[in-house]
């Protein structure tokens, strides 16, 4: 079981990285908020990983810290939650606003990510609000108010929101988030981006 990469980037994307470490180069798939934390090629990085064994292949998550690994296998503990739906899960709401979600039992919120509908969002808060709470961290800074977030998922999950796909979210914010540090800056930034692709 690989429980940690640390090594050089060589290749990143908005679900994955390519980590060199002893020679091999291993693809790594990750969360939106491990993505935006990344360091650029070249730079070196630690992942705390979960490996998924398949029949052919051996399929290997990363993310920034121990607690968000651990909240993706709480996730994938629900019924009808696989790998793939747990790191969209991750990458449509950030760990905090996750957390606060189920604990609140507020499967509206969890319904605006991409692939989560009523029935699923309604089992996940049924089978896992009493699990995320043993994950360390996640939910004491879930329950305060006013905690700051990070700006590029907040905008993300504020274009999911208005009906864009996460593909066009992510892409329309990574293209203009440089030098924006106010959250209504960014999202209007954002639409004119994805209006003039139109």
């Amino acid at each position: 079981m690989i429980a940690l990469l640390k090594g050089k980037v060589v290749e990143k994307g908005t679900n994955y990285v390519v980590i060199l470490t002893n020679g091999i180069g291993f693809l790594v798939h990750i969360p939106l908020s491990t993505y935006v934390s990344l360091a650029e090629a070249g730079d070196e990085v630690t992942l705390f990983t979960h490996t998924i064994f398949k029949d052919n292949a051996i399929e290997i998550y990363g993310f920034k810290s121990i607690e968000e690994r651990e909240l993706f296998k709480v996730l994938m503990t629900a019924s009808g939650i696989g790998a793939k739906l747990g790191l969209t899960i991750l990458s449509g709401l950030n760990p905090e606003e996750l957390t606060q979600a189920i604990l609140k039992g507020d499967s509206f919120k969890l319904r605006s990510i991409p692939g989560v509908g009523k029935k699923l969002a309604d089992r996940i808060v049924f089978e896992l609000k009493d699990k995320v709470g043993r994950v360390g961290g996640f939910k004491e800074r879930a329950v305060i108010q006013g905690q700051e977030r990070d700006l590029s998922q907040e905008a993300i999950s504020a274009l999911l929101n208005l009906g864009y796909t996460l593909e066009e979210a992510r892409e329309a914010v990574l293209q203009v988030k440089e030098g924006t540090d106010r959250l209504e800056e960014l999202i209007r930034n954002s639409l004119r981006f994805l209006a003039a692709k139109r």
